[in-house]
């Protein structure tokens, strides 16, 4: 590269050294440590300015390489180069370090994503839309994951500027990130209002907050928001909008979180709807024997015949 440099053919040592890194994460790593032992920094400027350059798959692994090797300095660099690209691109980039982190074993913890989905949201919809309309759906999609790793109020917010911009699928996505990490009491305040003015919506939020290892928690807040609500008709707000294999999988939720008086409205719900035929079968077969016979016990009461 030196003695390309030295015959002016600046072109060809800069490919050169752009096929040198790509080639080999490690080698890169190794690169700019000798550069920066020699006291080179502007090859080394110019060696990362190659690197961001390159495809996103590769600059995200080599950010990830030099995570790995405690090189923070040249990492957060690139990382800053890298956010002068497209959204779509760091997106590409962030989803290579990831894939890097889990072959290594490595610790969760995404500075790609953290930058981008700190960026102004307003920005990044606006790119999904674009995106959408180019039919690059791979993109969009990309870009729609590093959304959802945001705050939840910015995920919340980034929702509702798709909906207004009729991307209704992708709002829904948002939503599901949204309820994945919203504080329970946030989240039975969205449900509640989604209830009320977007049933798609609902849906798509219903079964993640039924997965939450805290839902007894968000029917505990639910139940406040609707007082005049009999607790079996709270629950049952969610049981309609969850399949009966979901509806097994709160029923084991709530039990392994002690909440058995909401696991007692479930199914006096499911009762009132015929549908407890359904979920008893559905809870032995998930290895509920308990649950299930308890469920029998139950409709036993209403309809005075112990179906086991």
């Amino acid at each position: 590269m030196d003695h390309l440099r030295r015959s002016e053919e600046h072109e060809q040592a800069a490919a050169l050294a752009l096929q040198a890194v790509t080639a080999d994460p490690v080698t890169a790593v190794g690169m700019l440590s000798i550069l920066h032992v020699a006291g080179r920094q502007a090859d080394v400027e110019m060696l990362l300015r190659l690197i961001a350059s390159a495809d996103s798959a590769t600059s995200g692994t080599i950010v990830h390489a030099l995570h790995a090797s405690a090189d923070s300095a040249d990492a957060e660099a690139l990382i800053r180069l890298l956010r002068k690209r497209p959204a779509p691109d760091v997106a590409a980039a962030a989803a290579a370090f990831d894939r890097a982190a889990g072959e290594s074993g490595a610790a969760s913890g995404n500075p790609l994503l953290a930058g981008l989905a700190a960026g102004p949201g307003d920005n990044l919809v606006a790119e999904v839309a674009r995106l959408r309309g180019e039919n690059r759906d791979e993109d969009a999609s990309a870009l729609l994951v590093v959304i959802g790793q945001g705050a939840p109020p910015a995920v919340f917010e980034a929702a509702v500027a798709l909906a207004d911009r009729r991307l209704t699928a992708d709002a829904g996505t948002l939503l599901s990130h949204y309820a994945d990490k919203a504080a329970a009491a946030d989240l039975a305040r969205l449900f509640l209002r989604l209830t009320e003015v977007w049933e798609s919506a609902a849906l798509r939020v219903a079964p993640v907050a039924a997965g939450r290892p805290d839902a007894a928690a968000f029917l505990a807040a639910l139940r406040t928001l609707v007082p005049r609500v009999s607790p079996v008709d709270c629950a049952g707000m969610v049981a309609e909008r969850l399949t009966s294999r979901q509806r097994v999988e709160l029923c084991r939720a709530l039990t392994s979180q002690q909440a058995l008086d909401a696991v007692d409205d479930l199914m006096g719900w499911c009762i009132r709807h015929d549908d407890a035929r359904s979920l008893q079968e559905e809870l032995h077969q998930a290895g509920m024997h308990a649950a299930a016979y308890h469920l029998a016990e139950k409709r036993a009461e209403t309809s005075g015949r112990y179906e086991p």
